[in-house]
């Protein structure tokens, strides 16, 4: 009865909250109604009233997707783990003068659906769980399945796209969410929360490399000279992801004085091509590089 209720919860939350699709693939749902089921056994087995277990997973469905809803009308893209980091501001948005909050007929709709699924299932099943060794057990199991199902499975691309044929497109968050639905999509990217430090890291061994690296000073044989001990003096670097030289897309630009400026600039210092590890979305991958000077590869998936 509580997997049945947590199934309608979660169908009633995707119809009216999220996106509309009619998935070809099931796993994504599958997969969703999984990792739901474990946290509510975990619960409402550890608490030994099932009301506190569904009404745990129906506040989680409820809140994200609410969440969910506004950042599609707000900033039109959804809801992605990092955006966690980025509380303050969303904070500035709700608070500032220009939020109005205007709640749909289908808010109240999925809101006083789930109350009357968490009413039911109270009424159903309040006197059918077992002794509490067996709860406190089965608790415990439910947990350590939906802990270790996020590394095997949820955040295994390699899984997801072989095994379940989930592909993970997180360079664009509204498409994943609209392809995969929003709760798949959203645990397939959670682990983006937390990054391994590469082996032998550490701010001592950052601060030694900067110490030990100076600027190369060029001399008339191909050998460079060592550096010199002493710290580099502050650059200035813009990055305009807008900006292209239009000569470098038509010969008909080459007469054309069009960036005086710009060629003087480049007269003036060193210029010339770099090599991106990105095309289209992901290009805070670039600035990462080009700031820190550490290869992208250091990123995790996302």
């Amino acid at each position: 009865i509580g997997g049945i209720a947590l199934a309608g919860s979660l169908y009633l939350v995707k119809t009216f909250m999220l996106f509309e699709n009619i998935y070809k693939n099931i796993w994504p749902d599958l997969l969703t109604l999984t990792a739901f089921l474990l946290l509510y056994i975990a619960v409402t087995f550890a608490a030994g009233r099932p009301l506190w277990g569904l009404v745990t997973c129906q506040v989680l469905m409820f809140v994200f997707a609410l969440i969910e809803f506004f950042k599609l009308r707000i900033r039109g893209d959804a809801f992605i783990p990092t955006d966690f980091f980025a509380s303050s501001e969303a904070l500035g948005i709700v608070f500032g003068p220009n939020f109005v909050f205007r709640i749909r007929n289908e808010l109240l709709i999925v809101f006083y659906a789930l109350i009357l699924i968490a009413h039911l299932v109270h009424k159903l099943m309040t006197k059918t769980l077992p002794r509490p060794s067996v709860r406190i057990l089965t608790s415990i199991g439910a947990s350590v399945l939906l802990v270790i199902s996020f590394p095997l499975v949820y955040t295994n691309h390699a899984f997801l796209s072989e095994r379940a044929g989930i592909t993970n497109l997180n360079w664009a968050p509204s498409v994943n969410a609209s392809l995969n639905g929003f709760f798949m999509s959203f645990l397939m990217n959670s682990d983006v929360l937390s990054m391994d430090a590469p082996s032998a890291y550490s701010e001592k061994m950052i601060d030694g490399t900067i110490l030990n690296s100076a600027l190369t000073v060029k001399v008339d044989t191909p050998e460079e000279t060592l550096g010199t001990g002493q710290k580099p003096d502050n650059i200035i670097f813009i990055m305009n992801e807008s900006f292209y030289d239009l000569r470098e897309l038509d010969d008909s630009f080459r007469d054309i004085d069009v960036m005086p400026y710009f060629d003087s600039l480049k007269s003036e210092s060193e210029s010339g091509f770099i090599v991106v590890p990105i095309l289209g979305g992901g290009t805070c991958n670039t600035e990462f590089e080009v700031l820190t000077g550490f290869s992208d590869y250091f990123y995790q998936a996302g």
